[in-house]
């Protein structure tokens, strides 16, 4: 049987209500070469009955079901029975805008000399009103000649975004035969982009925005801040700040990781206002164990932390971010 050009890994969890929209947004493509791996992580409604039935209806369509593990797990059970050249993934509440992606994607390849990742900006979208959110800024076609690290640089330091999400990448097959994603992680892109992107030769871009991502679901994974993110973006920060220096890849390429590392360490600084008053007394020195980040090369959204914590304190800094981000939310309610 021939390899199919594009996997497309889909880990579905207790999302009835936003799965037909998901999966026919897939098989909506003028672009035949792929499959789609439906992966039931133990739902308890209907969604099974639902992966079955597609499936019955369109060969492309494989779909695995096993006992609830997370959503690790159930993307890491998709990789072991992918075919594709590329991979991607599709978070099942999400899905795609526009018939035409994977054809745009494939002439990237093929244009660009087989990348080993190509990335892509988000939609945000709000089914509240059905309001779909562009980026504001897109990457441009012109990268696609430039070498990883000036599009690394790009990414950092222009867009502060570095593409951290499995769903926003198409990655060689080879990349992820043995790296997958930790299991037990929130946050679990942001661990497996750090080891799949220092392994990446080239880094390509596909400047058409089509993956929605909805926003403000009520029981979703990010919509959640808690103790256990807290825990998980520590626990990379604390792993991935003594494993960046030993890889063997040029200082510049390390410098970018570690400044990337220094931007999470102030999303932990957000999270920890967020805490049980009783878990910050340990939160706050936590944090203090990871200050030394802000001595690398910060991008813009960085560097006015680093000083705020220079003068005011990492608890006072804390206090300021909790402040700003509660006033964002409420004018942007308004």
């Amino acid at each position: 049987m021939k390899q199919p050009f594009f996997s497309i890994v889909v880990p579905i969890y207790k999302v009835e209500k936003y799965l037909h929209q998901c999966i026919d947004s897939l098989l909506n493509q003028d672009f035949n070469d792929y499959e789609i791996i439906l992966v039931d992580d133990g739902s308890p409604d209907l969604c099974p009955k639902i992966c079955d039935e597609y499936a019955t209806k369109d060969s492309k369509i494989k779909v695995i079901h096993k006992p609830n593990g997370g959503l690790s797990d159930a993307r890491n059970a998709g990789i072991a029975i992918a075919e594709g050249k590329y991979i991607t993934f599709v978070d099942s509440d999400d899905f795609w805008r526009g018939n035409d992606i994977l054809t745009g994607v494939s002439e990237i390849i093929k244009n660009n000399k087989y990348p080993d990742i190509i990335v892509s900006d988000f939609i945000k979208y709000y089914e509240q009103n059905n309001k779909y959110l562009e980026p504001s800024v897109i990457c441009p076609k012109e990268l696609n000649s430039r070498t990883k690290q000036e599009v690394l640089e790009y990414l950092y330091f222009y867009q502060t975004d570095m593409k951290m999400s499995a769903c926003q990448k198409f990655t060689k097959y080879e990349l992820l035969t043995t790296n997958t994603f930790e299991e037990g992680l929130l946050s679990e892109d942001i661990d497996w982009s750090l080891k799949i992107y220092p392994l990446a030769e080239s880094i390509a871009f596909y400047n058409k925005p089509y993956y929605c991502y909805r926003q403000q679901r009520e029981g979703s994974i990010t919509n959640t801040a808690s103790l256990r993110s807290f825990d998980s973006l520590i626990y990379i920060l604390d792993k991935w700040k003594n494993e960046i220096p030993k890889l063997r890849i040029p200082n510049a390429e390390k410098s970018i990781y570690l400044g990337y590392l220094a931007y999470q360490l102030t999303i932990c600084m957000i999270i920890y206002g967020k805490l049980d008053m009783n878990m910050q007394k340990d939160a706050i020195k936590r944090l203090h164990g990871h200050e030394e980040l802000f001595n690398n090369k910060l991008n813009r959204k960085s560097i006015p932390i680093k000083y705020l914590v220079q003068i005011l304190g990492m608890k006072n800094t804390c206090k300021i971010l909790g402040l700003f981000i509660r006033l964002r939310s409420t004018l942007k309610r308004g």
